[in-house]
């Protein structure tokens, strides 16, 4: 998986200035994941996903948690 991060900051007053930050890299990402069917037509699904990152101090790791409901025609 391609992982980017951006950030940045503006301050105001007597230090006025912005600071701000890009980093790409490539890492890692581990996913499982389940659908039921709930009928011909609609199913439910489950995914989590886990990737290792490196955001300095603020976060180690990045873990999404999705839930959804399909309709198919």
């Amino acid at each position: 998986a391609r992982l980017k991060a951006d950030a940045s900051m503006n301050v105001t007053g007597a230090a006025a200035g912005s600071i701000s930050d890009s980093e790409s890299d490539t890492a890692l990402r581990l996913g499982l994941g389940a659908s039921y069917g709930m009928g011909d037509n609609l199913d439910m699904r489950a995914m989590v996903r886990y990737m290792p990152v490196d955001f300095g101090s603020t976060a180690d790791n990045l873990t999404q948690v999705s839930l959804g409901v399909t309709y198919k025609f």
